[in-house]
């Protein structure tokens, strides 16, 4: 391997995920998390995110790589890669039992007597997904989830403020992250269809 090869995989790899596909599943599950506290539906934001996460391979498979080719990276970043998933898939996870726990806690305690920590419960779900984005940074270098990361701290902090419910600042991520996921696809596919007319 030369010298320059590390570099060109991590350049390869960041622009692996430019196509958008992660921002949408991301932002559909934080949707349906949304949706289900919202609804007091605990079952659905139960179930759609995890059925979401075997499903973005084949999709990617079927949309992306048709159009972008497949790239085989090295053994060291598959590892990495894998880490990273598990590491943010468990702190999507305790997000997720965070919001449960708080909305029993919340059926169980008295107002006057858990006020102060009611209060907070709601916006920390979504500030822990806001550190899952930052692991994110790391697993693909993709920075916008940097901005993915700010949007969900500051929604978390503003259901915190306002006294909104934990959906709130699931529903707004969500759907600023599957805009921004439906904008980037929209230009990878407008790119790789004028790249076949040229070719």
């Amino acid at each position: 391997m030369s010298e320059a090869s590390p570099q060109i995989e991590t350049r390869l790899f960041k622009a692996f995920w430019d196509d958008g596909l992660l921002d949408i599943f991301c932002g559909v599950a934080l949707l349906a998390v949304g949706i289900g506290w919202g609804l007091h539906q605990v079952l659905l934001a139960s179930v759609v995110p995890p059925i979401l996460v075997p499903l973005w391979g084949p999709f990617r498979r079927k949309l992306v790589e048709p159009r972008a080719g497949y790239v085989e990276f090295s053994q060291a970043r598959k590892e990495k890669t894998r880490t990273g998933l598990k590491v943010t898939f468990a702190l999507c996870v305790g997000a997720f039992l965070l919001g449960v726990g708080m909305f029993l806690y919340l059926r169980v305690a008295s107002i006057e007597e858990g006020y102060w920590v009611a209060g907070f419960i709601p916006g920390l779900p979504a500030m822990l997904l806001g550190v899952g984005a930052l692991i994110a940074v790391q697993l693909t270098g993709a920075r916008r989830f940097v901005v993915y990361a700010l949007l969900m701290v500051s929604f978390g902090a503003a259901t915190i403020a306002l006294q909104f419910g934990p959906a709130m600042p699931m529903l707004a991520s969500g759907m600023a992250l599957t805009l921004s996921g439906a904008v980037l696809m929209v230009r990878f596919l407008r790119a790789s269809a004028e790249f076949e007319e040229d070719a």
